[in-house]
């Protein structure tokens, strides 16, 4: 884990290849706008399940500790 912010090593290389789908990729950008997950929910017709669905893979796939760990991650590697 590097620092405190939760993230495996590997991180970097695979946020830079492309794991995440481009929905994820939707949802990662309005969280780290500041977005509740209703709001997310509201704005793109999805269920509040696929909403945490999306966020739960991208943090297990990343190795992240949490969405606000997922976030200044990606922030991090340039992502968003």
């Amino acid at each position: 884990m590097r620092g405190d912010i939760g993230v495996g090593e590997e991180f970097v290389v695979v946020c830079t290849t492309g794991c995440e789908t481009s929905r994820e990729r939707e949802i990662l950008t309005l969280s780290s706008s500041g977005l509740y997950t209703k709001a997310i929910t509201e704005r793109r017709a999805i269920s509040i399940n696929t909403v945490g669905n999306h966020r739960s893979n991208m943090v297990q796939r990343l190795g992240a500790r949490d969405t606000t760990a997922l976030v200044q991650l990606a922030k991090m590697a340039g992502l968003i």
